[in-house]
């Protein structure tokens, strides 16, 4: 079974924002060639399907993979880290990690790459009762779970893990450089599984991420933006979002890559850099972007952009 049969690469669009929306109904389908350097390579190894996928190029990205029904790994090395599911919220995860995908229905990974970046990715795909032979109580657990949605769950690489990715490509496809190479990808799976078994085995779920939770802080993040000035504490903003406080600042942290209150920092002396450029008196922009001492906003201002409020021009 061909490993297409769980995962295709479907289009490769290029000069596209990593951040700008993209309408899936009319995508812009490329070749792989039309990258700088670029190769793609499918296997199966006993019950798995494996696809490792390498490229650079100097453009913006923007690929879409159709998955179907079953078990997935997506290993990511040197990327930007940024990727949605089933076309809803950006997630900002990091540049190298481990992705572990269920679902009982057809779901799009859609990945956003900047350009001078050379990513590697590795794909497994692992069909329902081989990921049961596999993983067992663990796999029931998550195909239980993805009953309702796509199970997504994160997992850190380990430099043991991505100094292995690194060799996968590197060796040759063909004599014994093959041989390695099938020898790395089951060092890899095997890794990348008990990665998130431990998680499972020690009840951690920091790095579990639904599509609906990123929505929702997407809401979040325009709420504070248009909402500088409030006091916008954790308990106001998880309240809004409809999770507890420890799950909202857990969750935060795990999409965007920073917590929550230096988010809400970096939203304010944004603001208050465009506010200054257009005229307006420094205290003013302070009450504006939540500060009631122009002093406070003077310090923090400094430290984010190296000058004093007044000399920002």
């Amino acid at each position: 079974m061909p490993y297409q049969a769980l995962t295709q690469l479907e289009s490769i669009s290029s000069g596209i924002a990593p951040m700008q929306s993209v309408e899936l109904a009319e995508p812009q389908p490329l070749p792989i060639n039309v990258l700088d350097k670029g190769q793609m390579r499918t296997s199966q190894i006993r019950d798995f399907e494996s696809c490792e996928i390498a490229y650079k190029t100097s453009k913006p990205l923007f690929l879409r993979f159709r998955n179907k029904p079953g078990f997935h790994v997506h290993l990511r090395r040197r990327g930007t880290g940024r990727y949605s599911i089933n076309n809803a919220g950006v997630i900002n995860g990091a540049s190298t990690e481990v992705q572990i995908y269920c679902s009982r229905e057809p779901w799009y990974k859609n990945v956003f790459e900047t350009g001078s970046r050379s990513p590697r990715n590795i794909l497994f795909g692992l069909p329902v009762d081989s990921a049961a032979k596999l993983l067992g109580a663990t796999a029931g657990a998550i195909f239980d779970f993805a009953e309702a949605e796509t199970f997504h769950t994160r997992v850190p690489v380990q430099p043991s893990l991505a100094r292995l990715i690194d060799e996968l490509f590197d060796f040759e496809s063909e004599g014994i450089g093959a041989i390695h190479q099938e020898a790395r990808r089951l060092e890899i799976l095997a890794l990348s599984l008990s990665g998130l078994q431990g998680q499972c085995d020690a009840g951690k779920s920091a790095y579990r991420v639904r599509p609906d939770d990123v929505a929702r802080l997407r809401a979040i993040e325009a709420y504070i933006e248009q909402n500088l000035a409030l006091d916008l504490s954790i308990e106001r903003l998880s309240s809004k979002a409809g999770m507890s406080a420890s799950r909202f600042k857990s969750l935060f942290r795990d999409v965007n890559g920073m917590s929550v209150g230096s988010h809400i920092r970096t939203a304010r002396m944004q603001a208050a850099a465009q506010m200054l450029r257009s005229g307006l008196p420094v205290g003013e922009v302070a009450l504006r972007v939540g500060f009631r001492h122009p002093g406070h906003f003077a310090r923090v201002f400094r430290e984010v952009h190296g000058h004093a409020p007044s000399e920002h021009v």
